[in-house]
């Protein structure tokens, strides 16, 4: 095995303490701590369930839990852990390593797309963190009994993952199956037959990964910056890794775009540095992986601009940024102070992949808080009624016609909208959406950015004849107090600061206003979740207008320290 590709994920691994304290928990109390989730019991139980939830469940059958006791192990030497990570591996080879994924009732987690690749690699590192222990803290004959009968399991797992039918094309799941298919057929290049030819899949599959996974302005196509940094990143290991050992043709294709990849990120984040909760989204802060590569760039230095603040780097070019291919009107009243005016107009979606109903969703931060905030992640177990929810176009901040439904056929779905910047016929910060992603309706909504006001202009049509109910949906956090004060207009004020945002609405349709907030009974409302597996109550004022053919409205939404 070539373990200098596995060098730096391994010393990543045996550093962190909390990964150590995770080891501990498996073979001393028996209890297992996956990710974001609680402690539960540890049982080699390939079906359980135990917080019913898919990821939970996917982390499980990926065997993340051998990255904690190769953690706990190199901080204690407690032989113990090697042979609770061996039975790991050895319960599930026995079970599983002569199935398929098509064989019927296994769990979906036995031969998970992704998850198939991560085990693959979380065998692996348990393998080269083996291989290389003293003598004195293992014993040889055990250790090479075990290494063969791995070898054996991991070549198993890269056939899979080398068959087309597997491989999930054009998506994050591809591209990590394409990266772990490269990692293992690297590694065993000179002990599998197939390696060489399972390497060039692995290098034709990421090159057309890349060529799909972003616009040619930059921007992932998978409908939330949390995928476009995710992906970003995993191109950057990718690229610098190989480039090691010599696959030059990679960093040759990645690094004309990487540049624009970044930029898209500079835009993106809030002024307080995170990331935004737009679709599948946690607020979270990037962490700077990009220097090695991008350091000497202008978009380097303007990413660290807006991740410090302006405590580094330098300030970034635009306050208004448009990307009319991916569906991103990006605008910032100013780069001086963490107060800034942010505001984020999304058009619509490039990929059925991680797509929430956010068609034309406006999302502000001012003054250092939320104002209009999007519904978040929550997770991805698709029964969740608080995930259905935050698919759904009732958890945006959009314009809806009651009544109407998605065209189902994906391709005409995903060709029915377009974003037009038009900084050259209006004012400087305006784009328009137009959506006929509906059937027998269409949509167009016009957003002008000025400092610390907004103005959207909504026409909703029923192009096939049938008079509609519509209504403007506005969703701001627990932290604001609201109050209708005439017939068209709201003033939300923050508890925290005092500031106001007031918006006014008017149209000739409109005719009343409601709040509402949570979850009321079996009906989930509005609630926001910036956590994986967490979401706390927030409002959602509605501006509703009378059943009408064709609504003209125009919204005004203003702020005030």
């Amino acid at each position: 095995m070539n373990l200098n590709l596995l060098r730096d994920s391994l010393n990543n691994i045996i550093k962190n303490l909390d990964f150590s304290t995770r080891g501990e928990e498996i073979v001393r109390s028996k209890k297992v701590r996956l990710g974001p989730f609680p402690l539960v019991d540890y049982t080699l139980d390939w079906d359980q369930n135990p917080l019913e939830n898919r990821t939970w469940q996917w982390r499980w059958g990926s065997l993340s839990a051998l990255l904690y006791i190769i953690a706990y192990h190199h901080t204690t030497s407690d032989r113990s852990a090697l042979d609770v990570g061996i039975a790991l591996i050895d319960e599930w080879s026995k079970l599983f390593s002569d199935s398929r994924p098509e064989d019927k009732d296994l769990s979906e987690f036995v031969w998970h797309d992704h998850g198939t690749a991560l085990r693959a690699e979380h065998i692996l590192l348990f393998l080269g963190y083996l291989s290389e222990l003293p003598a004195t803290k293992i014993d040889e004959e055990a250790r090479a009994r075990f290494l063969h009968a791995s070898n054996s399991l991991l070549e198993r797992h890269a056939a899979i993952l080398a068959e087309d039918g597997f491989y999930s094309a054009h998506t994050n799941h591809g591209l990590e199956q394409a990266r772990v298919l490269l990692l293992l057929a690297s590694m065993f290049e000179d002990v599998w037959q197939h390696a060489m030819a399972w390497q060039a899949t692995a290098l034709a599959r990421l090159q057309s990964e890349l060529d799909f996974a972003f616009t040619s302005e930059g921007v992932h196509v998978e409908n939330s910056p949390a995928y476009h940094i995710f992906v970003f990143k995993t191109f950057i290991s990718i690229v610098q890794t190989y480039t090691k050992t010599g696959h030059l043709e990679l960093a040759k294709a990645f690094i004309p775009k990487a540049r624009k990849i970044l930029e898209y990120i500079v835009y993106v984040l809030r002024p307080d540095g995170h990331v935004p909760i737009i679709g599948d989204t946690e607020k979270l802060r990037p962490t700077d992986a990009f220097k090695e590569l991008l350091g000497e760039s202008q978009e380097y230095q303007e990413f660290r601009y807006a991740l410090t603040a302006g405590k580094s780097g330098a300030k970034p070019r635009f306050r208004f940024k448009i990307y009319p291919i991916s569906g991103y009107a990006i605008y910032r009243d100013t780069w001086d102070n963490q107060r800034a005016l942010h505001g984020i107009f999304k058009a619509g979606a490039l990929s059925s992949y991680h797509r929430q109903e956010d068609e034309g969703n406006l999302v502000v931060y001012a003054f250092g808080e939320d104002w209009l905030i999007d519904s978040g992640m929550y997770n991805y177990n698709h029964g969740d009624p608080v995930r259905k929810y935050a698919r759904s176009r009732f958890a945006h901040n959009v314009a809806v016609l009651d009544g109407t439904a998605y065209k189902k056929n994906w391709p005409e779905l995903k060709n029915s909208w377009t974003l037009i910047d038009e900084r050259l016929t209006g004012t400087n910060n305006q784009s328009t959406m137009t959506f006929y992603g509906f059937v027998g309706a269409s949509t167009e909504r016009t957003t002008q950015f000025e400092p610390r006001r907004i103005t959207v202009t909504d026409s909703l049509v029923c192009v096939d004849g049938t008079a509609r109910t519509a209504r403007t949906l506005w969703h701001v956090d627990n932290q604001k107090d609201i109050n209708v004060v005439d017939n068209n207009t709201v003033l939300v004020r923050s508890r925290k600061s005092g500031a106001t945002m007031t918006i006014t609405t008017t149209g000739k349709t409109l005719g009343s206003i409601t709040v509402r907030s949570g979850i009321s009974g079996a009906k989930v409302v509005s609630v926001t979740s910036d956590r994986a597996n967490k979401y706390v109550p927030s409002s959602v004022i509605e501006f509703i207008c009378a059943s009408a053919v064709k609504h003209e409205l125009k919204t005004v939404i203003a702020f005030s320290q």
